[in-house]
């Protein structure tokens, strides 16, 4: 469903670039061109994605970015992105206030030096804050009162096995 990375730059092997890291979850461009969410770990599983204490705290998930440049692929996983944040949010009563971008995190002292996803969202006009006031707005909406729908033909993988809920 991924299709291959050409760059080989992706999280999805052991020890990537030599380091143990993973997040939550990705948002990115599955081989037939929909956006999807693909979920690497469970919710409530520690990561190892912020290189600091917001690792025990924080779920991490990561846009996949591509060259930066394409506004129609920018939008559709920004749009992802703020249904899920949105999602877990409701998932684990918190607000839009409890978002941060890892650059935020590293202001914070909880998380490494890291500039995501500042450069790629200022791009296109977004900012952390307007990505919180989506995520707002998506919550007032009540659209994620209810849990995401399942559609038993279409799996998403979690680490080791695969579940049919997104």
């Amino acid at each position: 469903m991924l299709g291959k990375n050409q760059y080989n730059n992706h999280w999805n092997q052991p020890r990537p670039d030599g380091r143990q890291v993973c997040v939550h979850a990705f948002i990115g461009k599955l081989k037939d061109g929909s956006i999807a969410t693909y979920q690497t770990l469970p919710w409530n599983h520690r990561g190892w994605h912020a290189g600091g204490d917001a690792n025990n705290t924080h779920i991490g998930f990561e846009i996949c970015e591509d060259n930066l440049t394409d506004k129609t692929y920018f939008n559709k996983v920004y749009k992802e992105a703020v249904e899920l944040a949105a999602y877990l949010c409701k998932q684990y009563k918190l607000t839009e206030k409890n978002i941060i971008g890892h650059y935020e995190g590293y202001q914070k002292k909880i998380a490494s030096n890291h500039g995501d996803p500042r450069p790629w969202f200022s791009k296109h006009g977004k900012s952390m804050d307007t990505f919180r006031a989506d995520v707002k707005k998506e919550l007032a909406k009540g659209t994620t009162t209810t849990k995401p729908s399942t559609d038993s033909k279409k799996l998403y993988r979690v680490q080791i096995g695969a579940y049919s809920v997104k």
